[in-house]
């Protein structure tokens, strides 16, 4: 069953929630939660193949994946926010795995 993910920027009242999703399923949480983790990379990274004339947007999606491409985009806009995971139905989800 879906259930499309995607972040929020928490330090809107309220949420600022991306409009592209980055997940579409539960089991995309670990991966969501690593590019939430590693964003000033992933950003470093979409800024750099942005730069280069020959990559376009389906050669950085192809790159970075559908969804992660997604959610680097939104994590540029909101490098130093704290951010959540949402679904399509509004419930929240950590963003840190519990141990």
């Amino acid at each position: 069953m879906s259930n499309y993910l995607y972040l929020q920027c928490l330090d809107h009242a309220p949420a600022l929630v991306a409009t592209e999703e980055s997940g579409q399923h539960l089991h995309d949480l670990p991966r969501i939660r690593a590019d939430i983790a590693m964003r000033e990379v992933l950003v470093r990274n979409l800024d750099k193949m942005e730069n280069e004339q020959f990559m376009g947007p389906d050669t950085i999606s192809r790159h970075f994946g559908y969804f992660t491409y997604h959610s680097a985009k939104f994590l540029r806009q909101h490098q130093r926010c704290i951010i959540g995971i949402v679904d399509e139905y509004g419930t929240d989800w950590p963003v840190e795995e519990d141990a």
